[in-house]
């Protein structure tokens, strides 16, 4: 498909989003389907409460930890598919930077300029362990006030 659409930056991101969509859009049913018949939805439609209501003070703090770790997944291996893309040489091109094809590129040099490979390796690392992190976090965050609600 990347193909088709050409080496930009915009045809990555509509590869990432046609790519994942699905697999976030199965686990955020999949949580909500589990909510769904909860005593507290029951109570919220038995007060009269509207859907919309329902939807975001009721379902969306239950969903929400779940949709970040999977959205903190899902953008990790966003990056790393970005990042093995730019390797190949189907990435963004020159101009441009990308991690990936700076990594290919210092591929070669490595014995006299070990850096080169090491700073782009290292970031692409560090920013998926620092996502990561932060998601973790944030998910402790919100399982903890859910259970003080």
């Amino acid at each position: 498909m990347l193909g088709t659409i050409g080496p930009s930056a915009v045809g990555i991101i509509i590869v990432v989003v046609i790519l994942y969509t699905p697999i976030v859009a199965r686990v955020v049913r999949a949580a909500t389907l589990s909510l769904r018949s909860t005593g507290y939805i029951e109570a919220a439609k038995l007060r009269g409460e509207s859907t919309v209501y329902i939807l975001f003070r009721e379902l969306l703090p239950g969903v929400l930890p779940a949709l970040m770790v999977e959205a903190s997944l899902r953008f990790t291996y966003a990056i790393f598919l970005t990042a093995s893309l730019g390797f190949l040489g189907l990435g963004v091109q020159p101009p441009s930077p990308d991690w990936g094809r700076m990594v290919n590129e210092a591929r070669d040099s490595f014995a006299q300029t070990p850096w080169a490979l090491w700073f782009p390796a290292g970031a692409i690392a560090l920013l998926v362990i620092g996502v990561n992190l932060l998601s973790d976090g944030l998910r402790r965050i919100f399982r903890y006030e859910g259970q003080l609600g």
